[in-house]
């Protein structure tokens, strides 16, 4: 019987994979910079994540590391060989301040939006800029800045080699 079984679902697999590859990888990445006090600050990629979608259906991925959580949920629809993202992305920073009778004070940052996407592409989805200005320890005013740009990037999934 085990074996049997164990049949059936190899040969949904293969023929799921026959049938066409409706598995898509969308992918997030925040770049940019925070706190800076430089004239031009060096971009980099801050954090990611990515999540394995079908055509026509929802999405959801939540990464926890630390006191930092990334979430990504929405809807991937194809028709006419184009692709609508319905997105929604938070990234939230625990702030350690807790308040009774409440839920831990966190920084969040995010987007919500719906884009059209071509698959291999990538398009800015949102962008966050803050500027501030600080107190140094030499009495003087200095001009601090962070930026992160939301890219979002639609790729066909590629399951990996055995």
């Amino acid at each position: 019987m085990r074996p049997t079984i164990l049949s059936l679902f190899a040969m949904l697999s293969l023929c799921h994979g026959a049938a066409g590859n409706d598995e898509y990888l969308l992918r997030v990445d925040t770049i940019g910079y925070l706190d800076s006090t430089e004239e031009v600050p060096k971009e980099s990629v801050l954090h990611s994540i990515e999540v394995l979608a079908r055509a026509n259906e929802t999405f959801h991925s939540k990464v926890s590391v630390g006191s930092e959580t990334l979430i990504m949920s929405g809807k991937l629809h194809q028709q006419d060989g184009e692709f609508r993202v319905q997105f929604r992305s938070t990234h939230s920073v625990d702030t350690g301040t807790v308040i009774r009778g409440a839920p831990p004070v966190s920084n969040k940052t995010g987007v919500q939006t719906t884009v059209v996407v071509a698959a291999g592409k990538s398009i800015v989805i949102g962008d966050v800029t803050a500027t501030r200005d600080e107190t140094t320890d030499k009495s003087e005013i200095a001009r601090v800045k962070s930026n992160k740009r939301f890219v979002l990037l639609l790729s066909e999934y590629q399951p990996p080699a055995e």
